[in-house]
């Protein structure tokens, strides 16, 4: 997947919301936190901070956090 060609802050937004979700399926979470911040500061990049798609990578990253007990 690191080959993907994503220059506009969209692309590079959906390209580390995917790779975050495999990362978070397979388990790596300390790798798929790093992906979902990266999609969060893209779209922000973006001006689509206030956007559903914004709404779920920040879901995604706290459901990642409750599996962890990471609740602060």
């Amino acid at each position: 997947m690191e080959r993907i060609n994503a220059t506009s802050p969209q692309d590079r937004a959906l390209f580390r919301e995917i790779n975050a979700a495999v990362l978070h399926r397979e388990q790596k979470t300390k790798e798929a936190e790093m992906n979902y911040i990266a999609a969060l500061v893209a779209i922000s990049e973006a001006g689509k901070q206030n956007s559903a798609g914004a709404a779920a990578v920040q879901r995604n990253l706290a459901f990642l956090y409750l599996q962890e007990n990471r609740y602060s």
